[in-house]
């Protein structure tokens, strides 16, 4: 146990002058063995500094334990196992070494794979047992390379302060005698600084006339540019006013014309809302058309079940191609084409002579449903196709369309053609007729 002088006299040492060594360790592999030499290195009463509860694992290194790094006059490197990879060991070494003070690295393998092995190239490494480190027994050796260390500085800084104090002694004889000196001559100079005191007022009187009329002239000068400057700006502001005239004009001609644009731009919405409105009854009336002809045709179905009826149909679609109209990009059909295929698949599971071939022709644009229309025209979308090869892969996927429901009603794909003609075919002058594949049965022969 230490009395009250020597707890007083480590409290001084540790925290005026720094601690004697700092031990940089890996927590995950070396806490043992660090606390282990830094109480054999107590026991020399010497001082040391081990960071336990400053950083937590694995985060930066704070300021405050690298104020404490800074002020030690050793550092002690515990080289273990996880220590080699300890970035934050790296950091303190890294620091310290920038000191020029000691540094004692501690082995217990190959540092040179260390990450920080560079900042202690060329140092003497103490090597270490890995049974010590696993015993958090330090060596005696170890102990006392670290207080040779200590010593060594130790002596470094008496050697420093001699010198600094010779150099002060010498540095203050030298002002003694320039003193002396000085007070020995001080008359003959006094005596010769006045003679060039004198001949400096005189050419400084000289030169204060010379200003003088300077600045005469100066005078002159800065006051013809004032009036020019009063000149200036009074032409200025009358430009100003004029220009604020012409502004206040152009901001009411600004106004009236707003104002018209804002008349025009109500009559363009009220009139677009009243085309829309057209539009909208004009396909609520196509569409319930639609569905009284799909009711129509649902009821003329059953006619075409007649072998005689049947083969009429068959023989007609062979002459004047069967049309199937499509209005969305959806390539999906409408009761009215739903209603024609399935009439035109039950007269074919009956007459397997004749074979099905499917043209495909694009419009130029599509019908969306739900969305407003841009054109005057009924049936004229907003949104174009366009030309090229584009058009004919819309038209392929019309034409699979039909192919596939027949292919659901029983027809063979073998018995089936299909082409696609995208928007090189148009009949009609009205895009929504465009849209349409044309089915055609021919007759094979026997």
């Amino acid at each position: 146990m230490m009395d009250l002088s020597d707890s007083l006299a480590f409290y001084l040492r540790s925290n005026l002058r720094g601690h004697d060594f700092f031990i940089s360790y890996s927590r995950a592999d070396a806490t043992a063995y660090a606390l282990a030499l830094a109480h054999r290195l107590d026991k020399e009463n010497l001082t040391c500094y081990i960071d336990q509860w400053g950083a937590l694992p694995g985060e930066k290194v704070p300021l405050t334990l690298l104020r404490k790094l800074t002020h030690c006059q050793v550092l002690l490197i515990i080289g273990s196992p996880r220590g080699l990879a300890s970035e934050p060991m790296r950091t303190e070494i890294g620091l310290f070494a920038q000191t020029g003070r000691p540094i004692v690295p501690i082995a217990f393998g190959n540092v040179q794979q260390a990450v920080w092995s560079k900042e202690i190239l060329g140092l003497a490494v103490t090597v270490e047992t890995i049974e010590s480190l696993n015993g958090a027994q330090p060596s005696e050796p170890l102990v006392a390379r670290a207080k040779s260390s200590l010593t060594y500085t130790r002596q470094d800084k008496r050697i420093k302060r001699a010198i600094w104090t010779t150099s002060g002694l010498v540095l203050t004889l030298g002002l003694l005698i320039a003193y002396v000196s000085f007070n020995l001559k001080d008359t003959l100079r006094q005596v010769e600084k006045g003679k060039i005191q004198i001949d400096t007022i005189q050419k400084k009187r000289a030169q204060a006339e010379k200003l003088r009329e300077r600045a005469v002239r100066d005078l002159n000068w800065t006051t013809r540019e004032r009036d020019s400057a009063a000149a200036e700006l009074l032409i200025a502001t009358q430009q100003v006013t004029y220009t604020r005239a012409t502004l206040s004009h152009t901001q009411d001609s600004l106004g009236v014309t707003t104002r018209k644009l804002q008349a025009e731009r109500k009559n363009l919405v009220a009139t677009q809302k009243q085309r829309d409105h057209y539009l909208a009854t004009a396909y609520k009336r196509a569409a319930a058309a639609t569905e009284m002809l799909a009711t129509i045709e649902k009821g003329l179905g059953g006619l075409y079940q007649q072998p005689a009826l049947g083969q009429c149909l068959l023989e007609n679609v062979a002459i004047r191609p069967l049309v199937i109209y499509m209005y969305s990009d959806k390539y999906s059909l409408d009761p009215v084409g739903r209603a024609r295929l399935d009439t035109l698949a039950a007269c074919l599971k009956e007459n397997l002579a004749y074979s099905v071939h499917i043209s495909a022709h694009t419009a130029n644009a599509w019908v969306h449903e739900g969305e407003r229309l841009g054109s005057d025209d009924i049936g004229m979308p907003e949104k174009q196709l366009g030309t090229g090869e584009y058009s004919y892969v819309i038209g392929n996927n019309m034409a699979s369309a039909v192919q596939n429901y027949l292919k659901t009603k029983g027809v063979s794909v073998g018995r089936m053609v299909s082409i696609s003609y995208g928007n090189s075919k148009p009949l009609y002058s009205l895009e929504l007729l465009n849209n349409r594949v044309e089915v055609r049965l021919v007759h094979e022969k026997p």
